[in-house]
């Protein structure tokens, strides 16, 4: 299997990003026994997620190559695993699993990072019962914020552009607006305010051919301004 992109994990305490990446293996605290012979594939992740901590975000796309049952899925679950592994209330790591043929809705990718990211507030909040409360009570306004904006929105695709209906007013956001998707992931970038987000993609090699999947990839790819955020691409 051949990578493209782009530094290793412990148990899930408040640490540098960098000392749990670069200094153990998640073998410490659970891999998979089947788990072998991708160190160098996982080095890219290491080195992408490093990069994210460290402020460069654009330009932070992951491409794994490799045959059917190369090991690409296994791959792909144990960097989501890393990171559940070692999100904090203080530094929480969102992984999010999207569909390749999900790739031609903006409304769709906004609606699943906004679901991910809630269901590891949730995750965060029954695991650090007793953590800091002021940091447990902004883990909980997140999820309040993140629970209306999916409430209040609703996103229709049209000739490679979106249309976004606010239900509610607000001073943010024009009623029925046909914007393009990068202006639809800023307007939502706030709901992801504190929070590192990778995207995952599985058999990229069935995304949609359509200008909006080729704007939703763009977004990803170059990143988005307001998101933490980088994507791995499983082809």
């Amino acid at each position: 299997m051949n990578s493209e992109a782009f530094p290793k994990p412990s148990p899930a305490v408040p640490v540098l990003l960098e000392d749990w990446l670069g200094n153990t293996d998640r073998a410490e605290v659970g891999r998979e026994a089947f788990f072998r012979g991708r160190d160098q594939e996982y080095k890219v992740f290491q080195n992408a997620v490093t990069r994210l901590m460290n402020g460069f975000v654009g330009g932070g796309t992951m491409i794994f190559q490799g045959a059917p049952g190369a090991g690409k899925t296994a791959l792909m679950l144990e960097c989501m695993e890393a990171l559940r592994q070692h999100s904090t209330p203080d530094n929480p790591w969102v992984a999010v699993p999207i569909e390749a043929t999900v790739l031609d809705s903006v409304a769709d990718v906004i609606k699943i990072m906004i679901l991910e990211t809630n269901l590891e507030i949730k995750r965060l909040s029954e695991v650090f019962k007793s953590h800091k409360p002021d940091i447990m009570e902004r883990l909980k306004k997140s999820g309040e914020k993140l629970v209306t904006t999916l409430e209040n929105f609703n996103v229709t695709v049209n000739l490679g552009v979106v249309g976004i209906t606010r239900q509610s007013k607000s001073s943010n956001f024009e009623t029925s607006q046909d914007i393009r998707a990068e202006t639809a992931f800023r307007d939502a970038a706030s709901s992801f305010e504190n929070f590192n987000l990778v995207i995952f993609v599985d058999e990229a090699q069935n995304t949609p051919v359509s200008n909006l999947s080729k704007s939703v990839m763009n977004c990803l790819h170059h990143g988005i301004k307001g998101i933490s955020l980088i994507a791995a691409f499983l082809v």
